[in-house]
Parts: C-alpha cells; structure tokens; sequence
C-alpha cells in the first residue's frame, strides 16, 4: 500500500512542477506587456471635448450594445498650453455620445496627435499586469514546493490530476 501512496505523491509532484512552469510562462507574458505599458509614452492626461462624433454601427456582446463612432476631439496639451484638435478617432460606447461631451485621453506630450481614450492608466494597467503576474508565478511556485515538502499534499495532487485526465476519457 505504501507503494500506491508514494507512487502517486511522485505523480503530484510532476503534476505540480509542470503547474509551477505554466504559471511562471503565463507571469512572464504578463509582466512583458505590463512592461511595455508601464513604458508606455502617453504619460500626459487631459479632458477632451467632443467637438463631432459620428456614428459607425453597433456591436452586439451578450447582452451589451455598443455603439462604435468616429471622434474629433479637442483637448489642452498641458507641456505647450496649446489647443490640439485630433480627428478620426475610433471609440465605441455603451452610452451615447454628442458634440461637448467628454472623454478622459492619454497622449504623448512630444506627439500631441498620439492619443489613446482609455478608462484606466497606462501605469495603472501596467503595473497591474505585473502584479497580477507575480501573484500567478508565486501561487504556481507555491504549490510545487507544497508537494516537495508534504508527502500528503503530493499524493493529493497526484490523485486530483489523474481524475482530471480520466474524466476526459
């Protein structure tokens, strides 16, 4: 019996270690793109005003309709104190939206027309990308070193994964 009971720990831990290995591949993908968010260049922030929005269509996605519209928007370059016009923007909405409403932008200062309407912050997002990606390594890590240090938690593990794979047959 005590053959079965190791047997199956060794099996937990493989099954264990290859976990850790997927959650560190899917932490590294997170923490590249919160990365690049976090380098992102449109570190500037502004109100911007509608000044005409076209209609384009509509989107259905469950039970969400959206509505995609073509913008012209005005905002203040806060680095020049200067007006920027931006036309041919695309943006759908789940509300509608008309000439002098607003709409938070994200824009690089050097290149006032790189704008991005966005409902969260690049570094924001960013940073929790990264965050979120050292929590599923952490998690995934922590589970593998659990099975190398409890025989009972590794026999587990391997008696939970080979249920999974036989339920599939």
């Amino acid at each position: 019996m005590d053959g079965i009971y190791s047997g199956t720990a060794a099996l937990g831990r493989v099954y264990t270690t290859i976990g850790a290995l997927v959650a560190c591949l899917i932490a590294l993908v997170l923490i590249v793109i919160g990365g690049a968010q976090l380098r992102s260049k449109r570190t500037g922030k502004a109100e911007a005003t509608i000044a005409s929005a076209e209609e384009r269509g509509t989107e259905v996605n469950g039970e969400v309709v959206r509505t995609q519209y073509l913008l012209t928007l005005n905002y203040v370059n806060a680095q020049t104190a200067g007006p920027v016009t931006v036309s041919d923007v695309s943006y759908s909405s789940a509300t509608g939206l008309a000439p002098g409403g607003k709409l938070t932008i994200y824009y690089d200062p050097s290149d006032p027309q790189d704008i991005a309407v966005e409902a969260i912050s690049p570094k924001a997002l960013g940073g929790g990308l990264i965050g979120a990606g050292l929590v599923v390594a952490g998690i995934g890590v922590g589970v593998a070193v659990l099975a190398r240090k409890s025989k009972a938690f590794a026999a587990f593990e391997g008696v939970a994964g080979t249920v999974d794979l036989l339920k599939d047959i």
